[in-house]
């Protein structure tokens, strides 16, 4: 009976230790699972899986070239890649670590008909600054310089700070002469026959930011300008008078307001936003201006 008691003591101990670790360890999940306070953990990073209905139209540019349907984004990153079935076996299954810290299912989204996802494009050549400056009054895309001037007139309307004050300088761009059915640059008169415009300080930058066309009161403030420009040219009629646009290093010779800080954070803002709506994730200023570059060592 001693040996029997003895054997089956022996049996039992081990099996009595591991249902004490099996209820501690329960214990303490449901301890961590009820007593966290899910604020008390960092906010996890939005996460989804991307997906294309149509089939691999998801291009890695990996040394293979190959193409896949879904990508699973974490935050700013790229975490995996796959067919959407294997993504939702991989992420949506039960685990521990999703238990405890309440990780939803991953959130499922497509593509337009059509579309394709591609790696983040870099643009070699741009000019941030000046292009988010262009944006507070954009002028692309218009058809004439009538066009252009109308728009201009708009935006004065729509401004009364601008429209009631008729010293604040007038700051937009984008126009581009060379889509307009007329030959030849615009001028300052074109600006000027407008009786909203008239009489105001008004300087717009060109598409690829290497003219400013500007009203008669914004090259009045400005004079007296050299006859030549090393690396500039300002457009004159035969009297010798400039017309309104001013080329390259000659758009120095136009007096501007100092942009204020926030001023160029709202430039630099715009610009960002619409280089990632076009798919850029990084982007070489071509500007060689000081103040700038300040700027970007400030704020980047």
């Amino acid at each position: 009976m001693s040996n029997g008691n003895s054997v089956a003591s022996k049996d039992t101990a081990p099996s009595r230790l591991s249902l004490q670790l099996l209820l501690t360890s329960a214990v303490l999940l449901l301890a961590v699972y009820t007593f966290t306070d899910p604020r008390s953990i960092s906010n996890p990073p939005v996460s989804y899986v991307l997906c294309s209905k149509e089939g691999n139209n998801v291009y890695t540019v990996d040394s293979d070239n190959s193409q896949t349907q879904c990508i699973v984004v974490v935050g700013a990153f790229i975490a995996d890649r796959g067919s959407l079935s294997d993504i939702t076996g991989r992420w949506n299954k039960f685990s521990l670590d999703k238990l405890i810290f309440r990780r939803p299912s991953l959130e499922t989204r497509f593509i337009q008909s059509g579309a394709i996802i591609l790696p983040g494009l870099s643009d070699s050549h741009a000019h941030i600054l000046e292009y988010g400056a262009t944006q507070q009054l954009p002028l692309e895309g218009t058809k004439t310089v009538q066009d252009t001037v109308a728009r201009v007139r708009n935006f004065i309307l729509a401004n009364p700070d601008i429209h009631n004050d008729t010293s604040k300088f007038v700051i937009g761009g984008g126009w581009d002469h060379t889509i307009w059915p007329t030959a030849g640059w615009p001028t300052s008169a074109h600006l000027d026959e407008d009786p909203v415009i008239r009489d105001r300080p008004v300087i717009l930058h060109s598409k690829d930011c290497h003219a400013l066309w500007a009203s008669s009161r914004a090259i009045k403030a400005s004079m007296p300008f050299p006859d030549e420009v090393d690396g500039g040219v300002i457009i004159r009629d035969g009297a010798g008078n400039p017309t309104g646009v001013f080329l390259d290093n000659a758009q120095e010779l136009l007096r501007q307001p100092q942009p204020t800080e926030a001023d160029l954070v709202q430039r630099f803002r715009l610009a960002v936003k619409d280089a990632h709506a076009s798919g850029l994730t990084t982007v070489h200023d071509a500007g060689l201006d000081p103040a700038s570059l300040a700027f970007f060592r400030r704020y980047l």
